[in-house]
C-alpha cells in the first residue's frame, strides 16, 4: 500500500504521533501502538524538518497550510 501525503500533512502527522506514541490517555491495543511506531520512524526517515532549530515554527506552519487546505 502506498499513501500520499503532501509534506505539510506529513509533518502534522508526525508531529501528533512523536507528541501521542508514549501517551497514556489513550488506550489503544499493543499492535495499535506498533502501527503508530511503524509509521512514526517512516515519517522519521523522511522528514528533514524536525532536526531544524525552527522546528515549532516550521509545524505551526504546516498546520495552518493543512487547515487552509481542508477549509477549517
Amino acid at each position: 500500500m502506498k499513501i500520499d501525503l503532501a509534506n505539510e500533512e506529513a509533518l502534522v502527522l508526525f508531529d501528533w504521533l512523536y507528541q501521542n506514541s508514549e501517551n497514556e490517555k489513550y488506550s489503544v491495543d499493543d499492535a495499535v501502538k506498533c502501527v503508530f511506531w511503524s509509521m512514526k520512524c517512516l515519517l522519521e526517515r523522511e522528514l528533514v524538518e524536525p532536526c531544524y532549530e525552527n522546528y515549532a515554527e516550521i509545524i505551526t506552519k504546516a498546520k495552518e497550510t493543512v487547515k487552509k487546505k481542508y477549509g477549517v
